[in-house]
């Protein structure tokens, strides 16, 4: 943009100051039109000094903005100082003056030049109210007659007012058009970039989560066949790492989706004492290397809810990884607090203390924005993306609720929010025919020892993670490496539990599910999947028994295969 008296003016005001320097040469032309028709030299003169200088500072506004301000301030004075004896004489539109009143605070910069604008409109005022005052008549100026004012002054003036007034607003009409095809053309242009970007992170998404899911299996594995003491420390190290490269994605993965879209919520039922406690375990370990002692308190009788448990799950995640992460010594506790119950609804809230490093009142602001942590400082010395609280903040909004931090420096910090939830109200169509299902609380406890499993994955290393983790359960797993090789299996062998990933060769997970169907209504199948794109609603019809996302924990994965078998 043009730079003025060394300030900056947006395009908008540039074009308006445009505009109405058209007017402003539209007046003084049709004032010297008129004084041909006035007896006064003098006034003709005046009237073509201003016509020159509207039109030099015109001209010069385009090449040296700084020069056309000065010109146009001092034609400004010159019209104040000629116009004011013609106030309230017939054939003068007094109206026209108050463009050139205005205009003075187009030239300076608002933000910056406040005291420029205040100064010469004070003066300005004052120059025409004392000239007015003083009946100021000046350099012999005579009366339009009549008959002139209104043979040739209202024709002249009107026309070209309205020529002039026109034209800008079609050169407005004009800029206004071009630019908004340009916004258009750049909002397309961010629209197709933005659909890359997911569609790239949707495709790396499952290539980054194969591998992990590998290593974090592989590594249950070997910890499971009596490593020797050195080679556990090395494990521990590995699985650490494979466990903070997933967070890190994940949280990648989930502020992408949540920046794109709102959170889509599926609530089912769930057991917050289990979950809760699954929390627990999930993080015992880095919490044990740090002789942080983790801790958790809910009511045993808390009753089953209708929530979204996987975003519930990565909400607490987050939390408790944040609070491992800043505690170095002392506590990190867990605690879920009753706060009001109906016959259909409960509100409870959910606390994470811990006694880290705290958070100064000025940087607690901060800590919602993406990729930002309290200092840099912070940042170097614990590691992290400052991606997990926004997203935390972001999935409580859509569940209903607000979190909010209580943080003194070098004492801890305190997130806590609130949630409403519908009560999960078991009918008894619901209830399975099978009397196993009413045996819930045992269903840890229960073998699958010489149940028949088929797994189903594209990736050999990911199969035989599966293999390992249920066989070691005294299970008979078979494999199938695409979902056409599933379906003649399941067609060929009465299998307790089909294991499906979905994104597969020659046939998809999806579509040898469907098939499975036709034949076979009741066997009960866990869907194991890498994608970010998967959505349970997709499969309603097909009667699927769980979920798993890759890279999974063996312990959940054995929990879910009992429950589907049994069920």
């Amino acid at each position: 943009m043009n730079n003025i008296l060394g300030t900056r003016i947006s395009t908008r005001r540039f074009d308006l100051l445009k505009a109405y320097l058209y007017i402003g040469t539209a007046i003084a032309s049709s004032f010297w039109l008129v004084s041909f028709y006035i007896d006064s030299y003098y006034l003709r003169f005046l009237f073509t000094i201003c016509v020159a200088l509207c039109f030099t500072s015109l001209y010069f506004l385009y090449r040296k903005p700084k020069v056309a301000r000065m010109i146009f301030v001092i034609d400004y004075f010159i019209t104040v100082i000629v116009c004011t004896p013609l106030i309230g004489k017939e054939g003068m539109f007094d109206i026209f003056y108050g463009f050139y009143f205005l205009l003075i605070t187009l030239l300076f910069s608002f933000r910056k030049e406040k005291k420029h604008i205040i100064f010469f409109f004070v003066i300005t005022s004052i120059a025409w109210v004392s000239l007015i005052a003083w009946n100021y008549v000046g350099l012999n100026l005579a009366e339009i007659a009549p008959e002139n004012a209104s043979k040739y002054f209202y024709p002249i003036t009107f026309l070209g007012n309205f020529i002039f007034l026109s034209s800008t607003l079609v050169s407005f009409s004009q800029k206004n058009s071009r630019y908004s095809k340009i916004v258009n053309d750049k909002k397309n242009e961010a629209l197709k970039i933005l659909k890359l970007k997911n569609i790239f992170l949707n495709a790396i998404n499952e290539e980054i989560r194969e591998p992990l899911n590998s290593i974090i299996g592989l590594t249950h594995i070997l910890k499971e066949n009596n490593p020797r003491k050195d080679q556990e420390e090395y494990l521990k190290s590995l699985n650490s790492s494979g466990v903070s490269l997933l967070e890190l994605f994940t949280n990648v993965i989930n502020i992408n989706t949540l920046e794109s879209k709102k959170v889509s919520l599926n609530n089912s039922s769930t057991d917050l004492n289990a979950l809760i406690a699954n929390i627990v375990q999930i993080h015992k370990t880095a919490c044990g290397q740090k002789n942080v002692n983790l801790t958790a308190k809910i009511n045993p009788k808390f009753p089953k809810i209708l929530i979204d448990h996987v975003r519930y799950q990565q909400i607490l995640n987050n939390l408790v990884s944040n609070a491992v992460k800043f505690t170095n010594e002392g506590a990190i506790s867990i605690k879920i607090k009753i706060k009001k119950k109906t016959k259909n609804t409960i509100t409870f809230s959910t606390n994470v203390i811990d006694s880290g490093i705290g958070i100064s009142k000025d940087k607690l602001g901060l800590i919602w924005q993406n990729f930002t942590q309290a200092s840099n400082s912070t940042s170097r010395l614990y590691g992290g993306s400052g991606l997990g609280l926004p997203i935390v903040k972001n999935i409580i909004k859509s569940m209903g609720g607000e979190i909010q931090v209580e943080s003194t420096p070098n004492k801890g910090s305190h997130f806590y929010f609130d949630i409403t939830a519908n009560l999960d109200k078991p009918k008894k169509l619901r209830i399975r025919k099978n009397k196993k299902a009413k045996k819930s609380n045992a269903i840890a406890s229960q073998e699958i020892t010489n149940k028949r499993i088929l797994v189903t994955d594209d990736n050999k290393i990911n199969i035989l993670v599966l293999k390992k983790i249920l066989e070691k359960e005294n299970a008979i797993v078979e494999e199938a490496y695409n979902g056409l090789e599933a379906v003649e299996a399941a067609k060929a062998i009465k299998y307790d539990l089909i294991i499906m990933d979905l994104n597969m060769p020659i046939m998809s997970g999806e579509k040898a599910i469907e098939n499975i169907r036709k034949f076979n209504k009741n066997i009960p199948i866990i869907i194991i999947t890498a994608s970010n794109s998967f959505n349970l609603e997709d499969f309603k019809n097909q009667n699927i028994s769980y979920t798993i996302r890759k890279p999974f924990v063996p312990k959940d994965l054995l929990q879910n295969v009992k429950k589907a078998i049994l069920s």
